[in-house]
């Protein structure tokens, strides 16, 4: 082939690149799966009209050049404000757990934002924190301590350390399944359905970190409620 062609080739196929990367970013914005404030869209960004400027080496256009410079140094100016900003958020040891533990992919700015809006609370034995039938009013994040699930008056769950409790309704508005009751000390953040719903609306890394921690819990105890029914029969065999 030859060389002249495969380098013009070459300077289109990466123009074209970026013209993807730019639509992506834009569409991606729009759609709501990023927010404008983000990593991800700056550098999107960056690399699109990186590779836009690139492709004018073969066909040199002033004014386009120009605007991928800008393009460029904006991209450079945002993602240094949100390192900049991010450097200046402070999480307790408490708070970091919780966050790399259920939302590790959050931002956070945007994880303080979040923390902002609930509240830590030591719990004795016996604190109700969800009642069956219900709406549920906070989504409690566990910390420590022991919580049991009980439907129709029998136990059917234990949470423990860790545990999401009301990630199934708290977002619908729809009433708990079951009520769950603290059966050791046990301290919890929670933060209140309404404002977690305004977070989920507004943030786009607050959607898609809560869709997949929920995700995540919400399996956590299928598969334990299933292992605890494949059990059962084993140890009534025994009696």
């Amino acid at each position: 082939m030859d060389v002249d062609l495969f380098s013009a080739n070459l300077f289109s196929a990466v123009g074209l690149v970026g013209v993807g990367l730019y639509v992506t970013a834009y569409a991606a914005l729009q759609l709501g799966f990023i927010a404008g404030h983000s990593y991800r869209y700056s550098l999107l960004n960056l690399a699109a009209s990186s590779c836009v400027l690139f492709s004018l080496a073969a066909q040199f256009n002033l004014s386009s050049a120009l605007i991928q410079v800008f393009w460029i140094v904006l991209s450079i100016i945002g993602i240094c404000r949100l390192y900049w900003i991010a450097s200046r958020v402070k999480l307790t040891p408490e708070e970091t757990a919780f966050i790399e533990s259920k939302f590790p992919s959050m931002p956070k700015q945007t994880a303080r934002r979040l923390l902002d809006s609930g509240v830590w609370v030591d719990a004795p034995v016996g604190t109700n924190l969800v009642i069956e039938d219900q709406p549920v009013t906070e989504l409690i994040y566990l910390a420590s301590g022991e919580a049991e699930a009980i439907l129709d008056g029998r136990r059917v769950g234990m949470c423990g350390e860790g545990s999401l409790i009301g990630e199934v309704t708290c977002l619908s508005g729809d009433p708990a399944t079951a009520s769950v009751t603290t059966t050791k000390p046990s301290r919890y953040f929670c933060i209140g359905t309404g404002r977690l719903r305004q977070l989920y609306g507004q943030y786009s890394e607050v959607r898609s970190a809560l869709n997949a921690a929920f995700a995540s819990d919400i399996g956590r105890k299928l598969r334990a409620a299933n292992r605890s029914r494949d059990v059962r029969p084993i140890e009534e065999a025994a009696d």
